[in-house]
């Protein structure tokens, strides 16, 4: 997927969020303890509330994209799902999504590394580290199973996330 129009508002929209926001964030030094294979919950957590990040979900700023997300997945009902700012030791703990199955899509930007860690089929552990910039996250949160994943940042990294339903059947 590669819609210019996205790349450019998302890369203008985090520099936004980084200046206004950086000042507010902290350190957290354990963060890495908290993505990592060993911290791996045995029971099912819905939403992480594992995390060192700013929700910055209420000021309606993902609204900016679903019509262009609209125009890829024209069979699709798309609905915010959150928008954080993961400062330098930011991240989000392991979780599920389990209870809002559905296709996942995540606009990411990213001025340092920065990760998506999800445990595989194979249950093996697998880290998706993100390109530096802009970078487009997509995945399936199943009915039947569950999909484990967690974040972790040492730059700034900027999430805008949606639920995408298809409604085509």
């Amino acid at each position: 997927m590669k819609n210019t129009k996205i790349y450019s508002k998302a890369e203008s929209l985090a520099k936004d969020i980084i200046l206004t926001y950086k000042d507010n964030a902290e350190i957290n030094l354990d963060a890495k303890d908290n993505v990592s294979k060993q911290s791996l919950p045995n029971v099912d957590i819905d939403v992480a509330t594992n995390r060192n990040l700013i929700d910055l979900s209420y000021k309606g700023l993902n609204n900016k994209f679903i019509h262009l997300l609209q125009e890829i997945y024209p069979t699709y009902n798309i609905i915010n799902s959150g928008l954080f700012y993961y400062p330098p030791t930011g991240y989000m703990g392991w979780h599920t999504n389990s209870e809002k199955p559905c296709k996942r899509v995540y606009i990411v930007y990213s001025d340092g590394k920065s990760f998506f860690r999800y445990k595989d089929a194979q249950d093996s552990i697998v880290t998706d580290w993100d390109k530096k910039g802009v970078d487009i996250k997509e995945f399936d949160i199943p009915e039947d199973d569950k999909l484990w994943h967690c974040i972790y940042s040492e730059g700034n990294r900027i999430s805008i996330g949606f639920r995408l339903y298809d409604t085509s059947s």
